[in-house]
């Protein structure tokens, strides 16, 4: 994969973070990187590097109204 290329994810909380320890859902996400290398005539790999990192959301819920009609 192109590192400079976007890329997204996504979740659709289907409740509000209100009933949850700090109202909050704790959101994480982690990348694992595989390194690969070649240059003067040989080549190799290191061993995966895995970050992870971990946000506080809050998460309310909102109504969607129709106009139509």
């Amino acid at each position: 994969m192109d590192p400079a290329a976007a890329s997204s994810c996504s979740h659709t909380y289907k409740a509000p973070s209100s009933g949850q320890p700090g109202g909050v859902y704790e959101v994480r996400a982690t990348v694992t990187w595989e390194i690969g290398w070649v240059g003067g005539g040989t080549s190799g790999s290191v061993e995966p590097v895995t970050t992870t990192a971990a946000v506080p959301l809050r998460v309310q819920r909102s109504s969607a109204l129709n106009g139509a009609g």
